[in-house]
């Protein structure tokens, strides 16, 4: 929950709030006044191991947001126009990044649940950290944020088709 959790997360137009949560006294509240800017929170979680784990990244939300209709770019992790979800940024310790990405539906307005399989793309690079963001992007109105979670899971190898997509773990 966010009760003991809010204060490791930074960033802007966040804070925290007494009034709504999910199941705990407080949750992360995402103000986003100004459509044409970003709001976002986030936590890094320091990794230092190969890309042999998989992670699950989970939490609850609720806001009157603005549905999204415009895509400005292909890959969602990157798309930053009206975003409404859990982001997860893979690190390496060679500068290069892997991003993911699980929107929430704008569309409700009551507490809802996303969870976000992150998969890093490299087996043999080693994960440096892991920034997990809640983000509430170029949007309306706030969001709340809950219960958010990660945990670890150890797999051996994945196969990807042509599209960058998992396939397959062994």
């Amino acid at each position: 929950n966010m009760d003991d959790k809010a204060s490791l997360y930074t960033g802007t137009g966040i804070g925290i709030d007494w009034d709504h949560s999910n199941s705990s006294a407080r949750s992360m509240r995402i103000q986003n006044a100004i459509e044409d800017k970003y709001a976002i929170a986030y936590h890094t979680v320091y990794i230092n191991k190969t890309g042999l784990q998989s992670y699950v990244i989970s939490g609850w939300a609720m806001a009157q947001a603005v549905t999204d209709n415009v895509t400005v770019r292909s890959d969602s992790a990157y798309d930053h126009t009206k975003q409404y979800g859990l982001r997860a940024t893979v690190c390496y310790s060679n500068d290069t990044y892997d991003y993911f990405y699980v929107p929430f539906n704008a569309d409700v307005e009551g507490w809802q649940f996303a969870s976000l399989t992150v998969i890093p793309e490299s087996t043999t690079k080693t994960v440096s950290h892991i920034n997990i963001s809640l983000v509430y992007e170029t949007n309306a109105n706030t969001a709340y944020f809950d219960n958010i979670a990660m945990v670890e899971e150890e797999i051996n190898t994945y196969t990807y088709n042509d599209n960058g997509d998992p396939t397959s773990s062994n």
